[in-house]
């Protein structure tokens, strides 16, 4: 297990420094306006995906891992359903672009709402292939799979720099349809192992139902949260340079949330399997230990933000400062809540991490509100106080959630 989870982070990290080495591109060769392009396609992605998978890759993860059937029947959906979202995403995108204060003047818009949407289907009918992929292998392939569309999008913004408005938009629609393509032959029905594997048998719908619902929630409620923010910073600022700005500070938690969740989907394969009340109080204290770790790093690091900052992003940058040390705070919270959130979901207690991510996205509100509103600090500053607020207060609510389901079942 130790082995696998190595090489899950080696590989995938690889994941992560092509994210950020396109954020870094963006930033020094184009500037903020355009690293805000790339954060509002990202979230507008992110939570269509989110939404429309409507919570069911975990829950087919551990449906066939528990029933050993619904292979096949599960990938004849897929195809079906990724269809009907060519068709449905385009028109919900061009009213949320129109919400955001995107004009259509000069036809752009619609553009944009038709690659945006064709890019959240593949990736939404993508993410039910690879847990298809997972259940078959969680070794390296799988990992350099789960990276691929990263290798497109940056490759792709790399050719198209500087040269269109909607770079981003293509990237994303050039990366999912790429990755689907790569993927579909390895999840294909395999003769020879359909009777093993009884991938011809009936989906176990009661089960589905029962996983997927509260892992919907916790989807939307992750997506919802960077596409929000996103939406509120694009209507106080059309150049989508705060946006921009908020990007960087928010590489705070999006990377070692990013960090934390290459690895997500082998513990939740693995621990759907085997883990128990026990395990998990290890499996908790490790997560603790980590994110303090990070923690001290974290706070070690703050005092050199503004030289960073400037330094790696240019000075175009250094606006985002003063809401990245805020953020900093979260760090501990972030890294062992993200450690936390699969172990809970494979041991099916899919309610204790919905209810942290409410709290979240309700304690985000409520600080982000509280300081732009009660303490008169600017947008940009605001945000970043609610993400740190709501990180620490998800952490909270899921240990003493986890607390009182591990006293109960104890009880019993």
């Amino acid at each position: 297990m130790r082995r696998l989870l190595v090489q899950t982070s080696v590989i995938q990290s690889l994941g992560m420094v092509l994210m950020l080495m396109t954020t870094l591109l963006v930033s020094r060769f184009a500037g903020p306006s355009t690293q805000g392009s790339l954060a509002l396609v990202k979230s507008f992605n992110d939570l269509q995906v989110a939404v429309f998978s409507l919570g069911l890759p975990s829950a087919i993860v551990i449906m066939l891992n528990r029933t050993g059937r619904g292979h096949r029947s599960v990938l004849r959906l897929v195809w079906k359903y990724g269809l009907a979202l060519l068709l449905l995403l385009p028109p919900i995108n061009l009213a949320l672009l129109a919400l955001t204060g995107s004009s259509p003047e000069d036809g752009t818009i619609y553009l944009q709402a038709v690659l945006i949407g064709w890019s959240s289907a593949a990736f939404t009918a993508f993410a039910f292939l690879r847990a298809l992929l997972l259940v078959r292998t969680d070794g390296p392939i799988f990992s350099v799979i789960s990276i691929l569309h990263w290798v497109i999008i940056f490759s792709t913004a790399v050719l198209l720099l500087n040269s269109t408005d909607l770079i981003f938009e293509i990237a994303y629609f050039v990366a999912g349809a790429g990755s689907l393509a790569i993927i579909y032959p390895m999840v294909r029905p395999r003769p020879a192992a359909a009777c093993s594997l009884k991938e011809g048998d009936p989906i176990d719908w009661p089960l589905l139902r029962s996983q997927s619902g509260n892992v919907m929630l916790q989807t939307v409620l992750y997506g919802f949260q960077p596409f929000l923010t996103n939406a509120v910073l694009a209507r106080v600022d059309q150049t989508l340079s705060l946006a921009g700005l908020f990007n960087i500070a928010a590489l705070v938690i999006t990377l070692p949330n990013l960090l934390v969740a290459l690895v997500a989907p082998v513990l939740l394969n693995r621990w759907s399997k085997y883990l128990d009340w026990v395990g998990y109080a290890s499996v908790q204290r490790h997560a603790l230990a980590l994110g303090a770790i990070g923690q001290v790093v974290a706070l070690a690091v703050i005092p050199f933000l503004p030289v960073l900052i400037t330094l790696v992003f240019g000075a175009s940058f250094a606006a985002a400062v003063a809401p990245t040390q805020v953020m900093m705070l979260a760090v501990f919270a972030v890294i062992a809540g993200r450690i936390l959130t699969p172990a809970l979901q494979g041991m099916a207690r899919n309610d204790v991490v919905s209810w942290s991510c409410a709290a979240r996205v309700a304690a985000i509100l409520a600080g982000a509100g509280a300081t732009y509103f009660v303490a008169a600090q600017p947008m940009l500053l605001a945000m970043a106080a609610g993400w740190c607020i709501g990180e620490n207060v998800a952490l909270a609510f899921l240990l003493l959630s986890a607390l009182r389901a591990r006293r109960s079942a104890a009880g019993t």
